[in-house]
């Protein structure tokens, strides 16, 4: 009981602590808006063709995903493969058969 006291006191005050700060931070408007003059970094940055250099990478990622799309079912083939020579060869000598085992246990 008393930790519910407690805990209900404590999350009482932390929210009163929380109204009281959001009353005493002053307003942030938009109609003041602060007006510099551009400097050199500003101008450089606008030079930059960012929607070239943008499509450029989605090109470049686009590509780069095929390729890798493509190594992963290669490779995934070629497990496949290797499951298939496996198999093969467990049924050809009959060995590690389930119904082999159990024929052997019937007799």
């Amino acid at each position: 009981m008393y930790n519910f006291f407690f805990q209900s006191t404590i999350v009482l005050s932390l929210g009163v602590i929380i109204y009281l700060l959001s009353r005493a931070v002053p307003r942030i408007s938009d109609s003041h808006e602060i007006n510099r003059a551009p400097n050199f970094f500003d101008q450089l940055i606008k030079k930059i063709p960012i929607s070239r250099i943008d499509s450029a990478l989605n090109l470049f990622f686009a590509k780069l995903l095929r390729k890798i799309k493509v190594l992963i079912m290669k490779t995934d083939n070629l497990i496949n493969v290797g499951i298939h020579k496996l198999r093969k060869e467990d049924y050809n000598n009959g060995q590690n058969s389930l119904f082999s085992d159990l024929s052997d246990k019937d007799k």
